[in-house]
């Protein structure tokens, strides 16, 4: 009786021991599925932030691969955002490239002031009447704040700030003669 009770005791002991074996092995298996997928999703996040957006790769029918497709759907919103905004943009060189050429055929000069960025764009006559050709390749020659007041004379400064109150666009004509410096250093209206 003692005999056959070790034994059971002993084939129990291994039956345990082998059961959290293949549990275990099944656990790393599974698991390592699980994160490899993990990784891979994980990599394409790194790539998209490196500014090389891809796919993850990851198809699977559970949360992960749900996860993974919102991640594609995600990089696909994206790019044609992107795309976009790269369209906005070249259309909008090309109508500045347009608006500069006419102002030079009607020799006018004209600027235009953005309070968001407190930056004065000077088109046309307006950017050669400062002498900035050669600085400003663009179509209208964009000054920082610090730039254009530093071009604007002192006895003309506060007329010219109030023209431009800060927290608003201008929305219309602004008529007066201020003395700017040009780049020769000589001071011109």
């Amino acid at each position: 009786l003692a005999e056959s009770r070790r034994t059971v005791a002993w084939r129990g002991a291994w039956a345990v021991t082998f059961a959290i074996l293949v549990g275990s092995v099944l656990a790393l298996a599974l698991g390592r599925g699980l994160t490899t997928d993990l990784d891979r999703l994980g990599r394409a996040a790194d790539q998209v932030r490196r500014g090389q957006p891809v796919r993850s790769g990851v198809d699977r029918p559970d949360e992960l691969g749900r996860m993974a497709r919102g991640f594609d759907a995600m990089l696909d919103a994206l790019e044609r955002q992107q795309q976009a905004e790269r369209a906005l943009r070249e259309e909008l060189a090309t109508s500045e490239q347009r608006l500069d050429r006419a102002m030079t055929a009607a020799n006018e000069a004209l600027w235009s002031y953005s309070s968001r960025d407190r930056a004065v764009t000077f088109w046309a006559r307006g950017r050669s009447g400062l002498g900035l050709e050669g600085e400003h390749t663009r179509a209208g020659a964009i000054l920082s704040e610090e730039l254009w007041r530093s071009l604007v004379h002192p006895d003309d400064m506060p007329a010219f700030v109030a023209a431009l109150p800060p927290g608003r666009e201008c929305g219309g004509d602004i008529v007066m003669d201020v003395r700017v410096r040009h780049t020769d250093t000589a001071w011109r209206t």
